[in-house]
């Protein structure tokens, strides 16, 4: 893994709070907020120094997280919907 420098942790721990706060997009959030949560582990991976800006990448990271189990919430309640949509139909016979 390649070391990073200081401006460079701190361009990236910014865009990790970027990606979280973009992860509230519907679906689309979805990719964004594994992209912040990725970034944000990488980040404490391939810097060993205290991190100038380090709330900014736990904070996005946190978002992240959120981000992805609100859009798996989502993705089931509509799963369930469409499921319960099809099984009323099937059941229900018209006379």
């Amino acid at each position: 893994m390649k070391a990073l420098d200081r401006s460079e942790v701190i361009r990236q721990s910014v865009s990790v709070l970027i990606y979280g706060f973009a992860g509230l997009l519907p679906l689309v959030g979805l990719f964004l907020a594994v992209t912040a949560v990725n970034r944000g582990i990488r980040i404490r991976r391939a810097y060993s120094e205290p991190i100038p800006v380090d709330h900014y990448r736990k904070w996005g990271m946190r978002l992240g997280v959120l981000c992805i189990l609100l859009n798996l919430c989502v993705v089931a309640v509509a799963i369930n919907y469409l499921l319960t949509q099809t099984d009323i139909g099937l059941l229900v016979k018209s006379p």
